[in-house]
């Protein structure tokens, strides 16, 4: 069963989605983050003032606070710096309802914080020199400027007291477009799968806490508004950081590939032959399934990285500390990011930072620029490797990793397939299972340099050889449940000696049965008797390739223009063709100009329908088992 490559890329219209409610969300949020820097600069310049006129008032110029006093000046200083440092334009963001009156404030804010030093500096006890003399001097001065300190106090009480009631208000704060942004966020957050709905309800919870305070309360204010802006920006950091790990096809091929048909593969948890389940509690290192091309390895390896089995039994080997599991599946028949190093490392660092937000310092320290603006910047292939390569040194963080790594002899280095010893991919494979707190379950035929890296190991199975009563479960029920194979049963006997021929000829190639088991289905739904299956059966062969072969020579002349172009199409794709496509193939036929002189209009739900149910059969023609048309996607 031929699975081709992908050329058209489908809009992700859900992830564009979410980044533009994630923006909405971060605007708000930073206009929240710019309040709370006002509110405590207007907060601890109100303490300046009126700790100054308590000065002025005493009769000597001192008081205990001068050092505090020093203090809360540079920390005022400070403050206005950040507030300066915050500000932005806003046609360049979401309006805010506070727009205005913050960047009114702020502006306000800088002008106080001039006034602020100009009034201060001249006013503290410098180090060295005659303190007696300085005492008289700066106690008159204090006096000469009280009246001015104190209305700069009253104009801060004003500004603080107005942004008070602009960030109380029921219409703000309720009603915030903030709020109903991550609503929609958590609903949808499982586009980027990342682990942050936990975080966003605390930032809703923050929100709507602001709801609950009063005017006088500045400080519980303050505190909300600093917790609000360190959640935020932690969300803000890990979608960002997760976008640029995320590609396109990053969940294409693990979605391609079959399910498991009910009531196989169970036995590999429990079977002592293979130790699998052993590994999983106790073993270290790597775990590797190797098989026949079509044998189901990578059925299996998806059967085995998304079962509850895996998880608890993993648990026992985590000794209660948090166990992380993660996936890739190369694919030489799909993109560069599908076959290659670079699409490795990027899958499973995504799928350990969307649950693993603790990670995320260190995976942006491997960049040559970790700042927060280069977040969303792509990935060069060093910076990847060393990433990927920490993973191993974490023993000071209570976290265990295993990875399922599928098709490792499908991996293509550069263009063309890599033929040396496959040790640029399997280099990092062995550092992270260097380390005690990883481990790797591996699949790939048992190529040489698979086995010479593999083949002592303790750990290991062939799957062609633990399949026969998976396969024999799996015919009897496909060929079972149709309806035309029981009354043919009913009325011969030997139709029973069907399934187990299967078995016996299949030589554990679960491709093989799949395709043979459709061939006999198409037969029932013509009507063909026991001896017409019996022949069809016959005139298969046993060797996957020359099945294919004959597959091929099956189709009939007439079509066999059309079919080599349509696999020639799908070969140098990169991505699966939706049948719209094979649609627009055939047209070219006929017009090779159509693109340019076909007048341009709205495709009606139910013309595609008809366009769709035409192209998957005629593909069903001319490619038979060859080219495999998704149910889900309705690609090619």
């Amino acid at each position: 069963m031929f699975q081709p490559p992908s050329l058209i890329a489908q809009p992700d219209h859900h992830h564009f989605h979410i980044f533009i409610l994630e923006s909405r969300i971060m605007a708000e949020l930073a206009a929240i983050a710019l309040a709370g820097n006002i509110l405590q600069f207007l907060e601890v310049g109100i303490k300046l003032t009126r700790t100054a006129t308590r000065v002025y008032q005493s009769t000597d110029g001192f008081i205990k606070e001068d050092r505090d006093f020093l203090a809360d000046t540079e920390r005022s200083r400070k403050l206005a710096y950040l507030i300066h440092q915050n500000q932005w334009t806003p046609e360049e963001h979401y309006e805010s309802r506070l727009d205005d009156s913050l960047m009114e404030t702020a502006k306000i804010c800088e002008a106080y914080a001039s006034e602020l030093v100009a009034l201060l500096d001249p006013m503290r006890l410098k180090s060295g020199g005659f303190r007696g003399l300085q005492s008289i001097k700066i106690s008159m001065l204090r006096q000469f400027k009280a009246r001015d300190v104190r209305n700069l106090e009253v104009k801060m009480i004003a500004a603080r007291d107005n942004l008070m009631l602009a960030l109380i208000s029921t219409s703000y704060v309720q009603q915030s477009s903030a709020l109903s942004a991550i609503r929609q966020l958590k609903q949808q957050n499982a586009v980027l799968e990342a682990n942050t709905t936990s975080k966003l309800e605390s930032i809703e919870n923050l929100i709507q806490g602001v709801a609950s305070i009063d005017a006088d309360g500045a400080t519980t204010m303050i505190t909300h508004l600093d917790n609000l802006a360190t959640e935020a920006k932690q969300v803000k950091r890990q979608h960002k950081l997760l976008k640029s790990l995320r590609f396109p096809t990053i969940r294409q091929r693990h979605s391609a590939i079959m399910e498991h048909h009910k009531a196989t593969f169970q036995w590999i948890f429990t079977s002592t032959e293979t130790g699998f389940g052993e590994w999983l509690e106790s073993g270290d290192g790597f775990f590797w399934v190797k098989g026949k091309a079509g044998s189901g390895k990578s059925t299996l390896m998806k059967f085995l990285a998304t079962h509850d089995e895996t998880e608890i039994r993993l648990k026992t080997w985590g000794k209660g500390q948090k166990v992380v599991t993660a996936s890739h599946f190369f694919w030489n028949a799909g993109t560069p990011m599908q076959k290659s190093l670079t699409g490795l490392f990027q899958t499973i660092l995504y799928q350990v930072v969307k649950v693993c937000p603790e990670l995320i310092d260190m995976v942006i320290e491997c960049r040559k620029d970790p700042s927060d603006l280069m977040l969303a910047e792509p990935w060069d292939d060093d910076e990847l490797r060393i990433a990927f390569q920490r993973l191993s040194s974490l023993e000071s963080l209570p976290l265990h990793f295993c990875f399922f790594i599928d098709g490792l002899d499908e991996y293509t280095a550069g263009k063309q397939r890599y033929t040396g010893t496959f040790e640029e991919l399997l280099a990092p494979l062995r550092v992270l299972a260097s380390s005690p707190s990883i481990k790797l379950c591996v699949s790939s035929r048992p190529w040489n340099s698979f086995d010479k890296e593999f083949g002592r190991l303790e750990w290991q199975l062939q799957l062609e050889d633990l399949t026969r009563e998976d396969i024999r479960s799996y015919v009897t029920e496909q060929l079972g449940a149709d309806q035309k194979f029981q009354e043919l049963s009913n009325n011969n006997p030997q139709c029973s000696e069907i399934p187990e021929t299967i078995v016996q000829r299949a030589q554990g190639v679960f491709l093989w049965v799949f395709l043979v088991v459709n061939s006999l289905l198409r037969g029932l739904c013509n009507d063909d008797s026991y001896t017409d299956l019996q022949q069809r059966l016959n005139e298969l062969p046993d060797d996957l390739y020359r099945y294919f072969e004959h597959m091929l020579y099956s189709i009939e002349k007439v079509y066999w223009d059309n079919t080599t172009r349509i696999f020639r199409t799908v070969l140098v794709s990169e991505q699966s063709l939706p049948l719209l496509s094979f649609e627009f193939l055939d047209r070219e036929v006929d017009d090779p100009a159509y693109a340019i002189t076909m007048q341009s209009q709205p495709l009606s739900k139910e013309r595609y329908k008809r366009i769709h149910q035409r192209a998957k059969t005629r593909l069903n023609a001319r490619c038979r088992d060859l080219l495999y048309v998704t149910k889900n996607t309705g690609e090619a």
